[in-house]
């Protein structure tokens, strides 16, 4: 969020990903994963960021099948595993 036309405030950003995902849409239960991954507005919280990322992959969003590889290959939120992140990065392609 880089606040164009408005002011930038990462809290209200937060508020609005997070609202924007209850309503079901993977893209932006993706997008809530990221400001759980990146503390946009909310603490850091890898493990929020995988559960999220793995509920709109869940879904077939592919970003989200991607950043989930993401987790496996670094462990950030997940245990390691490169053979995970392999095949999620295949199954997002």
């Amino acid at each position: 969020a880089k606040g164009m036309g408005v002011r930038k405030d990462q809290v209200k950003a937060f508020e609005l990903f997070k609202r924007a995902a209850e309503m079901g849409n993977p893209t932006d239960i993706c997008n809530l994963g990221v400001c759980y991954k990146k503390g946009t507005g909310v603490e850091v919280n890898h493990q929020k960021a995988a559960e999220l990322y793995q509920k709109a992959a869940d879904m077939g969003d592919a970003a989200a099948i991607c950043n989930l590889g993401v987790c496996y290959y670094n462990g950030t939120g997940v245990e390691k595993n490169g053979d995970k992140a392999l095949s999620f990065w295949h199954e997002a392609a």
